[in-house]
């Protein structure tokens, strides 16, 4: 994720939208299912669920209990194939618990509050404007609050 933000010829909607869909992943592998309410709005992480998101990481009620943390199907599958009992595998799953917690707590804390703009450049991309099979933009989308910064 780091190599693709330091990248010169790199698409920020594009690059913010997968990192809102890494956020999600993420955080439904430690928090409760009613916990992770993600918009049905596509597009980029916005602030306000940058926000919520901190709320419900701040709560431990909202975090699923150590044998229902998801850390995928290699996992079980290892589990399986190494026959571990059942506390060397939540402790496992502990430690992997707390490190994705504290992942997403990094992840929501590094990204921009510049976000919102971002989604409104992007309706600018000419690859977005003048390809003749994309949605593009209407006129309404257009960021209008930027108007003063290009018209002196």
């Amino acid at each position: 994720m780091n190599l693709a933000f330091e990248s010169a010829d790199t698409d920020l909607a594009k690059l913010y939208t997968d990192l809102r869909s890494l956020v999600y992943t993420l955080a439904r592998r430690i928090l409760k299912p009613q916990a992770v309410a993600e918009t049905t709005r596509p597009g980029i992480l916005r602030k306000q669920e940058m926000a919520v998101l901190k709320q419900v990481l701040n709560n431990s009620e909202n975090l699923l209990p150590v044998d229902r943390t998801d850390l995928g199907g290699k996992f079980l599958r290892l589990q399986q194939q190494l026959n571990m009992d059942t506390e060397t595998c939540n402790r496992i799953r502990k430690k992997c618990g707390e490190y994705i917690y504290e992942l997403l707590k990094q992840l929501i804390h590094r990204v921009p509050g510049n976000v919102d703009h971002i989604e409104k450049i992007r309706n600018f991309f000419p690859h977005l404007v003048l390809c003749p099979t994309a949605a593009r933009p209407t006129f309404q989308q257009l960021p209008y609050d930027f108007a003063g910064i290009f018209f002196f």
